[in-house]
Formats: structure tokens, C-alpha cells, sequence
């Protein structure tokens, strides 16, 4: 999910740069006003869609960090767990020893 997220953080990137790369050149200026109306909606529209790409951005670059942090907090849990689960084994080992010794200190008292 990360590499996707990150997929189309870069694309609308790209998107932002080549709208920011399109703006009005030599051409334009050179443009009658009937020209220069249209272009100007057109630029309109370019900005429209340049912030919709910014907000997009950010939403992308929010569910980013989210899922950074569930990855960390993850990896953390998850050795957490491992040093539990060690620690279990260890006393569930003391435990059998400890249970053997007092099956043997009791035979030897049945013994005696």
C-alpha cells in the first residue's frame, strides 16, 4: 500500500510540474482578446486543477505518514511479542526443571 501511495504522490508530482511548465509563452501574447479570454479560462481551469492536485498531494502525503506510523508502531508490537514470547519459554523451561527436581526430591523421600 506504501509503494502505491508513493506511486501517485510522484505522478501528481509530475502533473504539477508540467501545468507549471505550460503556463503562457511567447504565443499568448501574440493572441487577439477573444484569444486571450479563452486562455485566460484555460489558465483558470489550470490553477483549478493544480489545487485540486495540491489537496490531493497532501491527502496522499497524510495516508503516507499513517501508514509509516502503523508500520513502526507494527514493528514494535511485534518485538514486544518476541521478547514476551522468549521470556515465556524461559519460565515455562524453569518451571518443568523446577517440577522434575520436586518429582525427584519426593522419590527420594519415598525412598528414605
Amino acid at each position: 500500500a506504501l509503494g502505491v501511495l508513493r506511486k501517485k504522490q510522484k505522478h501528481f508530482t509530475l502533473l504539477l510540474a508540467r501545468l507549471a511548465l505550460s503556463g503562457g509563452g511567447p504565443a499568448s501574447k501574440r493572441a487577439n482578446s477573444a484569444t486571450r479570454s479563452r486562455e485566460q479560462a484555460h489558465i483558470e481551469h489550470t490553477h483549478n486543477i493544480t489545487e485540486s492536485l495540491r489537496e490531493c498531494k497532501a491527502v496522499l502525503q497524510q495516508q503516507i505518514d499513517q501508514v509509516d506510523a502503523a508500520a513502526t508502531t507494527l514493528s514494535q508490537d511485534s518485538q514486544v511479542l518476541g521478547s514476551t514470547r522468549s521470556t515465556y519459554r524461559e519460565q515455562k523451561e524453569k518451571m518443568e526443571q523446577a517440577s522434575r527436581l520436586l518429582h525427584t526430591i519426593k522419590q527420594k523421600e519415598r525412598t528414605d
